[in-house]
């Protein structure tokens, strides 16, 4: 009986023991790769553990290899963008309060004897390396005047550099560094033509200091105007993006999804948010060359502003009583300013030209123009048909060399104010300003838009043949002046007796009710003699052509 119960309890045993190590086979054949520690409790207290599962395992189990287009594409370009930092001393001149004999008396010596401050201004930006012998390309503005230019590599290597060129028109600049014979890791550069719409951009640089910053987008729009982004002193297509571009990646390459550079980021709109633009690569290949060398780069113009008409753009200035041209309903460019000294000055440009063709190709925006005397070189001849009063003219034009407006302005080394008791002092100039200057403030002041006329509701100057002709020789004149005397229109107010007449800005009155008018005075008094609402009739000349108006006063 007792051997009986014993058989039982063992067979119990026994089946107990079968059915754990049962579940411990099936766990272990579940988790083909478990951690060593695990195993390890799971034998806590048993010797020599079967470990033939675990065997052959590395110790870093994750070996996935990434699939990240982003890592491929920074992993090849990474080790060549590098952080430039600038320093420039500026000095500041003495208080002219020292200099001042009056208050010597007052101070001991050494007090009074002030040397100019001086203050230390540094800036940051991005860059990448073209040449494995260390040239290295970014932004003009990056670099610009800067005293002292550190290059630093990722691996931590530190070198100074040397600016060889800037070109302020496309923001371009090669700075190179001695590396003593070493090469350094380089970009890949793509073709920037090659790029679409909706392309991947990846954006690498240091933004705001931060060192190897990546950031991603797509490309929002190619060839947009440097004028639309609001830069209108710069000669540029920019590649646009929503890739987050700060200040900082100024110069850092923005690359496509193959890790090829396809263009240089440039942070030029501070209200920017969420838009970047960039430099495309083919722009800089075109002329690194150039500014590694030292020279200058060719940028030809022709030295006039202007923007583009369109028919609606004319007939909205022709319904303004106070525009100063009737201008053809036309597509093309026209002409707001022409630049003194310059090609168009010289072939006899004039501001209120419409230009239609250059070379026989049609030109319908602003834009256009630009391409076409950039594709033609500096001291190229270009024929320009315009619209001059309703009458087509043929120009020609040999493109010359544009001028940075850094050496248009004259330098200024010492400005010495002297106060009639004697007194002098040294002053700094706080600001120039290069569109303006004494002759067109005196012609503002002549026009000065005082003698307001509410009774016919004009504003106007006396006009005589000298005045006229001074005006005609100047290309920036928006009229063409008859050489008389009479009393030209300055402004149409609105809703006034003069604008339902029909007279616009730029008539030139010739008489009044058949009386000779030749000075403003004598008009205001042949205004003011007369009765309120009396009808009054003006002899005017408009381009070149006499008419009769009638005014109720």
């Amino acid at each position: 009986m007792k051997l009986c119960k014993f058989s039982q309890i063992t067979a119990k045993i026994t089946y107990q023991l079968l059915a754990i190590f049962v579940v411990f086979t099936l766990i272990v054949t579940c988790l083909p790769i478990a951690p060593a520690m695990a195993t390890s409790k799971l034998f806590k207290g048993l010797s020599n553990p079967p470990l033939v599962a675990l065997q052959g395992i590395p110790e870093n189990i994750n070996t996935r290899n990434s699939n990240s287009f982003v890592t491929e594409a920074v992993n090849k370009v990474g080790s060549a963008v590098v952080r430039i930092d600038t320093e420039r001393l500026i000095t500041r001149p003495t208080n002219p309060f020292f200099e001042d004999p009056f208050f010597e008396r007052f101070f001991d010596d050494n007090l009074m004897i002030q040397p100019p401050s001086q203050e230390l201004l540094k800036g940051q930006g991005s860059g990448f390396i073209v040449d494995s012998k260390g040239i290295i390309l970014t932004n003009a503005h990056v670099v610009d005047q800067a005293d002292k230019v550190t290059v630093s590599l990722n691996d931590g290597r530190q070198f100074i550099g040397e600016v060889k060129g800037t070109d302020e028109v496309t923001d371009l600049a090669v700075v190179e560094v001695d590396t003593k014979g070493e090469n350094l890791p380089v970009a890949a550069l793509g073709n920037s033509d090659l790029v679409q719409v909706g392309d991947w951009a990846i954006a690498v640089g240091n933004p705001l200091g931060f060192n190897n910053t990546v950031t991603l987008g797509i490309i929002s729009t190619l060839k947009r105007p440097s004028s639309a982004v609001g830069i209108p002193d710069k000669r540029l297509d920019f590649i646009q993006t929503d890739a987050a571009i700060n200040p900082g990646n100024s110069g850092g390459p923005l690359l496509n999804d193959r890790g090829e550079v396809i263009g240089i980021n440039t942070a030029i709109r501070a209200d920017a948010m969420g838009i970047g633009f960039a430099i495309p690569i083919n722009k800089a290949k075109e002329i690194k060359d150039v500014l590694a060398r030292g020279e200058q780069v060719p940028h030809p113009f022709v030295g006039i502003q202007m923007i583009t008409l369109t028919p609606e753009v004319a007939k909205e200035n022709n319904n303004d009583p106070n525009s100063v041209l009737i201008l053809p309903e036309v597509n093309g460019v026209l002409v707001t300013k022409v630049l003194s000294g310059t090609a168009a000055e010289k072939a006899g440009i004039r501001r209120g030209d419409v230009i239609l063709e250059i070379d026989n190709q049609p030109i319908v925006n602003a834009e256009q123009l630009q391409r076409k005397v950039e594709d033609g070189g500096v001291g190229q001849k270009l024929q320009f048909k315009i619209l001059r009063n309703g009458r087509e003219k043929q120009l020609f034009v040999v493109s010359g060399q544009m001028i940075s407006s850094a050496h248009v302005v004259d330098k200024v080394d010492t400005v010495t104010v002297s106060l009639n008791d004697g007194r002098q002092f040294i002053g700094e100039v706080k600001g120039t300003d290069e569109v303006t200057d004494l002759k067109e403030i005196k012609y503002i002041l002549a026009r000065g838009e005082q003698l307001p006329h509410p009774s016919v509701g004009i504003q106007m100057i006396s006009l005589t043949p000298e005045i006229a002709k001074e005006n005609n020789v100047d290309p920036n004149s928006p009229l063409i002046l008859p050489e008389v005397n009479g009393v030209l229109v300055t402004k149409v107010l609105s809703g006034t007796a003069a604008e339902k007449a029909g007279i616009r800005r730029g008539d030139v009155i010739l008489e009044i009710d058949n009386q000779p008018i030749i000075n403003a005075e004598q008009l205001q008094r042949k205004v003011e003699d007369s009765s309120v609402g009396e009808k009054l009739e003006f002899k005017i000349i408009r381009n070149g052509r006499e008419k009769q108006l009638f005014v109720v006063s």
